[in-house]
Protein backbone atom coordinates (compact mmCIF):
# COMPACT_ATOMS: atom_id res chain seq x y z
CA UNK A 1 0.00 0.00 0.00
CA UNK A 2 1.11 3.76 -0.70
CA UNK A 3 -0.88 5.31 1.29
CA UNK A 4 -2.38 7.36 -1.23
CA UNK A 5 -5.87 8.96 -2.65
CA UNK A 6 -6.15 8.95 -6.45
CA UNK A 7 -8.41 11.44 -8.27
CA UNK A 8 -9.75 9.11 -11.08
CA UNK A 9 -11.18 9.84 -14.88
CA UNK A 10 -15.01 7.89 -13.97
CA UNK A 11 -15.12 7.44 -17.97
CA UNK A 12 -12.05 5.17 -18.27
CA UNK A 13 -9.77 5.40 -14.61
CA UNK A 14 -6.89 7.59 -15.47
CA UNK A 15 -5.07 9.29 -12.56
CA UNK A 16 -5.80 12.91 -12.61
CA UNK A 17 -4.99 13.89 -9.46
CA UNK A 18 -3.20 11.86 -5.99
CA UNK A 19 -1.97 13.63 -2.66
CA UNK A 20 -0.85 11.49 0.65
CA UNK A 21 -3.53 9.94 2.82
CA UNK A 22 -3.51 11.71 6.23
CA UNK A 23 -2.18 8.85 7.97
CA UNK A 24 -0.87 5.10 7.03
CA UNK A 25 -3.41 3.02 6.83
CA UNK A 26 -6.67 4.29 4.85
CA UNK A 27 -9.31 2.15 4.58
CA UNK A 28 -12.53 3.92 4.00
CA UNK A 29 -13.47 7.40 1.98
CA UNK A 30 -16.79 9.66 0.67
CA UNK A 31 -17.20 13.15 0.21
CA UNK A 32 -20.00 15.54 1.31
CA UNK A 33 -19.28 17.70 -2.00
CA UNK A 34 -16.59 20.45 0.38
CA UNK A 35 -14.28 17.49 1.93
CA UNK A 36 -13.50 14.30 1.80
CA UNK A 37 -13.53 11.84 4.86
CA UNK A 38 -11.16 9.36 5.17
CA UNK A 39 -11.16 6.89 7.94
CA UNK A 40 -7.81 5.19 9.31
CA UNK A 41 -7.80 1.79 10.73
CA UNK A 42 -4.48 1.75 12.66
CA UNK A 43 -4.94 5.74 14.34
CA UNK A 44 -8.62 4.68 14.72
CA UNK A 45 -9.42 8.01 13.54
CA UNK A 46 -11.97 9.69 10.60
CA UNK A 47 -10.26 12.49 9.00
CA UNK A 48 -11.96 15.72 7.13
CA UNK A 49 -9.63 16.59 4.72
CA UNK A 50 -9.58 18.89 1.17
CA UNK A 51 -9.45 17.99 -2.05
CA UNK A 52 -5.71 18.92 -1.88
CA UNK A 53 -4.78 16.76 0.74
CA UNK A 54 -4.97 19.01 3.55
CA UNK A 55 -6.27 17.44 7.19
CA UNK A 56 -8.58 19.93 8.74
CA UNK A 57 -9.55 17.98 11.94
CA UNK A 58 -10.19 14.73 12.58
CA UNK A 59 -12.51 12.84 15.54
CA UNK A 60 -11.72 9.27 16.80
CA UNK A 61 -13.12 6.32 15.40
CA UNK A 62 -16.64 5.09 16.97
CA UNK A 63 -15.54 1.14 16.59
CA UNK A 64 -11.66 -0.01 16.34
CA UNK A 65 -11.87 -0.77 12.75
CA UNK A 66 -13.16 1.46 10.54
CA UNK A 67 -13.53 -0.11 6.86
CA UNK A 68 -16.14 1.82 5.23
CA UNK A 69 -17.86 5.62 4.98
CA UNK A 70 -20.76 6.91 3.65
CA UNK A 71 -22.64 10.26 3.71
CA UNK A 72 -26.24 10.87 3.33
CA UNK A 73 -26.44 14.69 2.87
CA UNK A 74 -26.27 15.25 6.71
CA UNK A 75 -24.73 12.45 8.64
CA UNK A 76 -21.70 10.20 8.09
CA UNK A 77 -21.73 6.86 8.26
CA UNK A 78 -19.40 4.04 9.57
CA UNK A 79 -19.04 0.86 9.10
CA UNK A 80 -16.46 -1.20 11.66
CA UNK A 81 -15.16 -4.42 10.65
CA UNK A 82 -14.60 -5.87 13.91
CA UNK A 83 -17.64 -5.17 15.68
CA UNK A 84 -19.86 -5.95 12.46
CA UNK A 85 -21.76 -2.57 13.27
CA UNK A 86 -22.54 0.92 11.49
CA UNK A 87 -22.25 4.05 13.27
CA UNK A 88 -24.23 7.10 12.35
CA UNK A 89 -22.49 10.37 13.05
CA UNK A 90 -22.94 14.19 12.85
CA UNK A 91 -20.86 15.97 10.48
CA UNK A 92 -20.80 18.83 12.32
CA UNK A 93 -22.13 19.91 15.34
CA UNK A 94 -21.98 23.61 17.34
CA UNK A 95 -18.83 22.02 19.54
CA UNK A 96 -16.06 23.62 19.22
CA UNK A 97 -13.65 21.43 21.16
CA UNK A 98 -13.91 18.33 23.49
CA UNK A 99 -11.49 17.06 26.14
CA UNK A 100 -11.34 13.78 27.19
CA UNK A 101 -9.08 11.06 28.75
CA UNK A 102 -9.18 13.19 32.30
CA UNK A 103 -5.97 12.28 34.60
CA UNK A 104 -5.00 13.58 38.08
CA UNK A 105 -1.75 14.29 38.06
CA UNK A 106 0.71 15.80 41.23
CA UNK A 107 3.51 18.40 39.37
CA UNK A 108 6.36 19.85 41.40
CA UNK A 109 8.22 22.69 40.14
CA UNK A 110 11.49 23.58 41.34
CA UNK A 111 14.23 26.11 40.19
CA UNK A 112 17.18 26.48 42.10
CA UNK A 113 20.04 28.68 42.17
CA UNK A 114 23.36 27.43 43.08
CA UNK A 115 26.76 29.99 44.18
CA UNK A 116 30.08 28.38 44.01
CA UNK A 117 31.24 31.61 44.77
CA UNK A 118 34.06 32.79 45.80
CA UNK A 119 31.67 36.17 46.19
CA UNK A 120 27.38 36.25 47.33
CA UNK A 121 24.46 36.77 45.77
CA UNK A 122 22.27 39.60 47.43
CA UNK A 123 18.35 40.12 46.75
CA UNK A 124 18.06 36.94 44.79
CA UNK A 125 14.36 36.69 43.52
CA UNK A 126 12.68 33.82 41.84
CA UNK A 127 9.64 34.63 39.69
CA UNK A 128 7.56 31.75 39.65
CA UNK A 129 4.62 31.30 36.54
CA UNK A 130 1.45 30.56 38.23
CA UNK A 131 -0.46 28.28 36.25
CA UNK A 132 -4.17 28.98 35.58
CA UNK A 133 -6.85 27.67 37.67
CA UNK A 134 -8.58 26.02 34.77
CA UNK A 135 -8.16 25.90 31.37
CA UNK A 136 -10.36 24.20 28.45
CA UNK A 137 -8.40 20.73 29.65
CA UNK A 138 -6.93 21.89 32.77
CA UNK A 139 -8.09 21.96 36.23
CA UNK A 140 -5.55 23.38 39.39
CA UNK A 141 -7.02 21.32 42.31
CA UNK A 142 -4.68 22.50 44.96
CA UNK A 143 -1.49 24.42 45.12
CA UNK A 144 0.97 24.86 47.56
CA UNK A 145 3.84 26.94 47.28
CA UNK A 146 7.20 26.37 48.89
CA UNK A 147 8.63 28.50 50.53
CA UNK A 148 5.57 30.97 50.81
CA UNK A 149 6.42 33.46 48.53
CA UNK A 150 6.95 37.17 49.47
CA UNK A 151 4.21 38.55 47.18
CA UNK A 152 1.82 37.93 43.87
CA UNK A 153 2.15 40.32 40.73
CA UNK A 154 0.29 40.26 37.52
CA UNK A 155 2.25 40.84 33.98
CA UNK A 156 1.55 43.08 31.52
CA UNK A 157 0.33 40.10 29.66
CA UNK A 158 -2.17 39.05 32.55
CA UNK A 159 0.49 35.82 34.02
CA UNK A 160 0.24 35.66 37.54
CA UNK A 161 3.60 35.70 39.55
CA UNK A 162 4.78 34.50 42.86
CA UNK A 163 7.55 36.05 43.78
CA UNK A 164 10.17 34.35 45.93
CA UNK A 165 12.79 36.33 47.94
CA UNK A 166 15.93 36.14 49.64
CA UNK A 167 18.23 38.13 51.40
CA UNK A 168 21.84 36.50 50.55
CA UNK A 169 23.14 33.35 49.06
CA UNK A 170 26.97 33.07 50.04
CA UNK A 171 29.94 30.84 48.34
CA UNK A 172 28.90 27.28 48.02
CA UNK A 173 25.03 27.40 49.06
CA UNK A 174 22.05 27.36 47.22
CA UNK A 175 18.65 28.30 47.49
CA UNK A 176 15.34 27.01 45.47
CA UNK A 177 11.52 28.34 45.36
CA UNK A 178 8.79 26.07 43.63
CA UNK A 179 5.32 24.60 44.19
CA UNK A 180 3.37 21.25 44.28
CA UNK A 181 0.40 21.20 42.09
CA UNK A 182 -2.96 19.02 42.38
CA UNK A 183 -4.26 18.95 38.86
CA UNK A 184 -6.20 17.26 36.63
CA UNK A 185 -5.24 17.16 32.66
CA UNK A 186 -7.27 15.76 29.92
CA UNK A 187 -6.55 15.81 25.92
CA UNK A 188 -7.84 18.20 24.12
CA UNK A 189 -9.45 18.39 20.85
CA UNK A 190 -10.59 21.48 18.77
CA UNK A 191 -13.06 20.75 15.85
CA UNK A 192 -12.36 23.96 13.48
CA UNK A 193 -13.92 24.26 10.21
CA UNK A 194 -12.83 27.34 8.24
CA UNK A 195 -15.52 28.67 7.39
CA UNK A 196 -16.91 29.11 10.40
CA UNK A 197 -13.46 31.24 11.47
CA UNK A 198 -14.62 34.89 11.25
CA UNK A 199 -12.85 37.33 9.94
CA UNK A 200 -9.44 39.51 10.60
CA UNK A 201 -11.65 42.64 11.35
CA UNK A 202 -14.25 40.36 13.84
CA UNK A 203 -11.58 39.89 16.61
CA UNK A 204 -11.66 42.53 19.49
CA UNK A 205 -9.39 45.69 18.78
CA UNK A 206 -7.72 45.12 22.70
CA UNK A 207 -6.30 41.71 21.19
CA UNK A 208 -5.39 43.19 18.11
CA UNK A 209 -3.55 45.91 19.66
CA UNK A 210 -1.88 43.99 22.45
CA UNK A 211 -1.15 41.04 19.87
CA UNK A 212 0.08 42.66 16.99
CA UNK A 213 2.91 44.44 18.30
CA UNK A 214 6.45 43.72 17.71
CA UNK A 215 8.80 42.24 20.38
CA UNK A 216 12.60 42.02 20.07
CA UNK A 217 12.62 38.27 19.50
CA UNK A 218 10.41 38.48 17.04
CA UNK A 219 11.46 41.88 14.93
CA UNK A 220 8.35 41.78 12.21
CA UNK A 221 9.78 45.00 10.22
CA UNK A 222 12.57 42.84 8.97
CA UNK A 223 12.60 42.85 5.42
CA UNK A 224 12.54 39.09 5.68
CA UNK A 225 9.91 38.42 7.58
CA UNK A 226 7.70 41.31 5.77
CA UNK A 227 8.46 39.30 2.81
CA UNK A 228 6.87 36.34 3.77
CA UNK A 229 3.96 37.58 5.76
CA UNK A 230 3.26 39.27 2.51
CA UNK A 231 2.91 36.36 0.83
CA UNK A 232 1.03 35.16 3.91
CA UNK A 233 -1.73 38.16 3.26
CA UNK A 234 -2.89 36.71 0.44
CA UNK A 235 -4.62 34.21 2.06
CA UNK A 236 -8.11 35.97 3.61
CA UNK A 237 -9.26 33.36 6.03
CA UNK A 238 -7.44 33.49 9.30
CA UNK A 239 -7.61 29.67 9.96
CA UNK A 240 -5.53 29.22 6.40
CA UNK A 241 -3.57 32.03 7.06
CA UNK A 242 -2.37 30.42 10.34
CA UNK A 243 -2.29 27.28 9.03
CA UNK A 244 0.05 28.43 5.83
CA UNK A 245 2.24 29.90 8.16
CA UNK A 246 2.31 26.82 10.38
CA UNK A 247 3.77 25.09 7.45
CA UNK A 248 6.32 27.61 6.48
CA UNK A 249 7.91 27.22 9.97
CA UNK A 250 7.42 23.32 9.77
CA UNK A 251 9.07 23.49 6.44
CA UNK A 252 11.75 25.87 6.91
CA UNK A 253 12.70 25.45 10.44
CA UNK A 254 14.49 22.36 11.55
CA UNK A 255 13.62 21.38 15.07
CA UNK A 256 17.17 21.44 17.42
CA UNK A 257 17.63 22.16 20.83
CA UNK A 258 21.70 24.52 20.55
CA UNK A 259 20.90 26.58 23.25
CA UNK A 260 20.24 30.57 23.16
CA UNK A 261 16.85 32.13 21.97
CA UNK A 262 17.94 34.02 18.89
CA UNK A 263 15.50 36.53 17.25
CA UNK A 264 12.97 35.15 14.37
CA UNK A 265 14.66 36.65 11.45
CA UNK A 266 17.53 34.80 12.86
CA UNK A 267 15.74 31.99 13.07
CA UNK A 268 14.54 31.48 9.76
CA UNK A 269 17.68 32.66 7.94
CA UNK A 270 19.61 29.84 9.99
CA UNK A 271 16.54 27.03 9.65
CA UNK A 272 17.07 25.10 12.85
CA UNK A 273 15.82 26.17 16.01
CA UNK A 274 14.58 24.95 19.60
CA UNK A 275 11.04 25.50 20.36
CA UNK A 276 10.65 28.44 21.59
CA UNK A 277 12.63 29.78 18.37
CA UNK A 278 10.32 27.76 16.80
CA UNK A 279 7.27 29.79 18.44
CA UNK A 280 9.22 32.99 18.13
CA UNK A 281 9.30 32.34 14.41
CA UNK A 282 5.42 31.59 13.97
CA UNK A 283 4.10 34.31 16.15
CA UNK A 284 6.60 37.10 14.01
CA UNK A 285 5.25 35.72 10.54
CA UNK A 286 1.32 35.77 12.20
CA UNK A 287 1.35 39.37 14.12
CA UNK A 288 3.09 41.03 10.26
CA UNK A 289 0.55 39.06 8.64
CA UNK A 290 -2.04 41.11 10.77
CA UNK A 291 -3.03 37.77 12.84
CA UNK A 292 -2.74 38.41 16.98
CA UNK A 293 -0.85 35.32 18.13
CA UNK A 294 1.22 34.67 21.62
CA UNK A 295 2.88 31.71 23.18
CA UNK A 296 1.78 29.20 25.59
CA UNK A 297 4.18 27.13 27.42
CA UNK A 298 4.93 24.77 30.95
CA UNK A 299 6.30 21.11 30.76
CA UNK A 300 5.46 18.11 29.04
CA UNK A 301 5.86 14.10 30.66
CA UNK A 302 9.03 12.64 30.00
CA UNK A 303 8.51 8.57 28.95
CA UNK A 304 6.89 7.39 32.01
CA UNK A 305 4.00 8.58 34.20
CA UNK A 306 6.28 9.24 36.66
CA UNK A 307 9.03 11.38 35.06
CA UNK A 308 11.52 14.45 35.34
CA UNK A 309 11.18 16.80 32.74
CA UNK A 310 13.69 19.30 32.36
CA UNK A 311 13.86 20.81 28.97
CA UNK A 312 10.22 21.77 29.36
CA UNK A 313 8.30 23.18 26.21
CA UNK A 314 6.77 26.21 24.56
CA UNK A 315 4.40 26.43 21.73
CA UNK A 316 2.35 29.26 19.48
CA UNK A 317 -1.33 30.17 20.13
CA UNK A 318 -3.12 32.12 17.51
CA UNK A 319 -6.75 34.03 18.14
CA UNK A 320 -9.70 32.80 15.90
CA UNK A 321 -12.94 34.66 15.64
CA UNK A 322 -15.43 32.19 16.88
CA UNK A 323 -13.20 30.24 18.57
CA UNK A 324 -10.81 32.21 20.74
CA UNK A 325 -7.35 31.57 21.46
CA UNK A 326 -6.31 27.70 19.47
CA UNK A 327 -2.92 26.27 20.32
CA UNK A 328 -0.33 25.71 17.03
CA UNK A 329 2.80 24.36 17.76
CA UNK A 330 5.35 25.13 14.73
CA UNK A 331 7.92 22.64 16.48
CA UNK A 332 6.42 19.50 16.24
CA UNK A 333 7.71 16.31 16.19
CA UNK A 334 5.60 14.13 14.86
CA UNK A 335 6.73 14.34 11.13
CA UNK A 336 5.26 15.87 8.90
CA UNK A 337 2.51 13.85 7.20
CA UNK A 338 -0.99 15.01 7.05
CA UNK A 339 -2.63 13.43 10.15
CA UNK A 340 0.78 14.76 12.38
CA UNK A 341 1.39 18.02 11.59
CA UNK A 342 -3.12 18.31 12.63
CA UNK A 343 -2.12 16.80 15.55
CA UNK A 344 -0.14 20.18 16.11
CA UNK A 345 -3.41 22.20 15.60
CA UNK A 346 -5.94 22.01 18.01
CA UNK A 347 -4.56 19.42 20.16
CA UNK A 348 -2.75 18.79 23.06
CA UNK A 349 -0.93 15.72 23.15
CA UNK A 350 1.26 16.57 19.79
CA UNK A 351 4.37 16.15 21.77
CA UNK A 352 3.24 11.90 21.86
CA UNK A 353 4.41 9.94 24.81
CA UNK A 354 2.22 8.66 27.31
CA UNK A 355 -1.03 10.42 28.91
CA UNK A 356 -1.48 13.47 29.99
CA UNK A 357 1.03 15.34 27.70
CA UNK A 358 1.29 18.77 28.90
CA UNK A 359 0.79 21.10 31.75
CA UNK A 360 0.65 25.05 31.32
CA UNK A 361 1.90 27.36 33.40
CA UNK A 362 2.26 30.60 31.37
CA UNK A 363 0.92 32.83 28.72
CA UNK A 364 2.83 35.28 26.92
CA UNK A 365 2.98 38.00 24.17
CA UNK A 366 7.00 39.01 24.71
CA UNK A 367 9.20 40.73 27.25
CA UNK A 368 7.20 40.10 30.87
CA UNK A 369 8.60 42.75 33.42
CA UNK A 370 9.05 39.38 35.57
CA UNK A 371 9.84 36.48 33.38
CA UNK A 372 11.41 38.11 30.77
CA UNK A 373 11.34 36.16 27.82
CA UNK A 374 11.29 32.99 29.98
CA UNK A 375 8.44 30.45 30.96
CA UNK A 376 7.83 28.63 34.26
CA UNK A 377 10.73 30.20 36.39
CA UNK A 378 13.12 32.80 36.54
CA UNK A 379 15.81 34.30 38.31
CA UNK A 380 17.50 37.19 39.46
CA UNK A 381 20.23 38.64 41.89
CA UNK A 382 23.11 41.11 42.20
CA UNK A 383 26.55 40.03 41.94
CA UNK A 384 29.05 41.10 45.03
CA UNK A 385 32.22 39.79 43.67
CA UNK A 386 33.08 37.42 41.21
CA UNK A 387 30.52 34.51 41.56
CA UNK A 388 30.48 31.33 39.80
CA UNK A 389 26.72 30.91 39.34
CA UNK A 390 24.92 27.42 38.01
CA UNK A 391 20.54 27.56 37.77
CA UNK A 392 18.51 24.34 37.74
CA UNK A 393 15.08 23.83 36.89
CA UNK A 394 12.98 20.89 37.07
CA UNK A 395 9.57 19.59 36.68
CA UNK A 396 8.39 16.08 38.47
CA UNK A 397 5.23 14.02 37.25
CA UNK A 398 3.33 11.81 38.53
CA UNK A 399 -0.01 10.45 37.06
CA UNK A 400 -2.11 8.55 38.50
CA UNK A 401 -3.43 5.39 37.07
CA UNK A 402 -7.38 6.48 37.33
CA UNK A 403 -9.17 9.52 36.55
Amino acid sequence: ADNMIYKLNPEDGAVIGCFRAPSRDPRGLCYDGKYLWVSDRTADEVYMVTTDGTAVLSFRSPGPFAVGLAYDGKFIWISDFQKREIYKTKREDDERYSVSDWKRAKIELRHIVRNSGPGRLEDVRIFLAVPPKKLENQEILDIKFSPEPEKFAVDRWGQKVAICRFPEVGPGEEVSAGYVAEVRIGVLRYYIFPEKVGSLNDIPKDIRKKYLADGTRYRIDDPLIRRIAKRMKKEENPYWMARKIHNYVLKHVRYEAAGGWDAAPVVLRRGSGSCSESAFAFIALCRAAGLPARFEAGSLIRGDLRSVDYDNHRWGEVYLPNYGWVPFDPSIGKGHNPAGVLKAVGRSDVIGGPHPGLFVTTHGGGDSEYLGWEYNSRAMYTLRGRCDVKEGRYFLWDVSETP
